[in-house]
């Protein structure tokens, strides 16, 4: 006989392959909505910065108004467009901070050396909460050295955004938001130290709860035990046949 023709399988059935296909986006961490604020802070200041002129301020000098210290060449729709995709990759910081670190320098280097950009809030806010975010949440076996290699990043991907300004190069006045950038990474790592002590420490009063539940318990079942063994003593003094229930167990009311 002829072999029958594969039917072709429903579409139910495709549709819970392609479902359990994409099951792992289940997984993924969704964001807190600290997080999403923090980035919706971010996105707005640093929009709100692009359409100011150069050294302008919006409701006030600095540090009371929003002002703008970029000095930025790229076309606006650009600058909107890669300040957002910095501000919502922060969304993903504490999942995967050292990633999020390198997309928001790698970001940011594309556009200096495309179009000439220096940092401005667009730039430094996201880069500081990430180079932040790094030394807070990364646990790996070397975490120092991740500290030094971000701080690398760091450094490098803004001193490529100051040199690419015409007269521009890096002085001491932006030595100060050098410093704080870098200073963010030992920061998040003195707070995740803090909280891993704090981590400890709820573990071990964990433990040692649990130690005297377990023993509690031992104690009550030995001395149900020797209840148990004192009754049926008296019983046989007594010449009393020794009861015990279906289970096995010594008995008793």
């Amino acid at each position: 006989m002829p072999q029958a023709l594969e039917r072709p399988a429903p579409a139910s059935i495709l549709l819970s392959r392609v479902v359990r296909r994409l099951g792992g986006l289940r997984r993924l961490p969704t964001p807190s909505r600290f997080d999403v604020l923090v980035v919706a802070v971010i996105v707005a200041v640093a929009e709100a910065e692009i359409w100011l002129p150069p050294g302008g301020c919006l409701g006030g000098p600095f540090p009371f108004g929003l002002c703008n210290f970029g000095q930025s060449l790229d076309p606006r729709p650009v600058a909107v467009l890669w300040t957002t995709l910095a501000g919502i990759a922060l969304l993903g910081r504490r999942a995967w901070p050292v990633q999020v670190l390198l997309f928001i320098s790698a970001l940011s280097i594309i556009v200096a050396m495309t179009w000439v950009a220096s940092p401005g809030l667009g730039y430094f806010l996201p880069m500081l909460v990430a180079a932040y975010s790094v030394g807070r949440y990364h646990r790996g076996r070397q975490p120092w050295l991740t500290l030094l290699g971000a701080a690398v990043i760091v450094v490098a991907t803004s001193a490529i955004h100051d040199l690419r300004v015409p007269g521009q190069s890096p002085n001491g006045t932006l030595a100060t938001f050098y410093a704080i950038l870098i200073g963010a990474l030992p920061m998040g790592r003195a707070l995740q130290t803090r909280d891993l002590r704090a981590e400890l420490a709820a573990a071990e009063t964990r433990e040692a709860r649990l130690a005297r539940d377990e023993a509690a318990r031992r104690a009550v079942e030995e001395e149900r035990s020797r209840i148990a063994r004192e009754r049926a003593r008296r019983r046989r003094a007594r010449g009393e046949p020794d009861r015990r229930p279906v289970g096995g167990r010594p008995g008793g009311v």
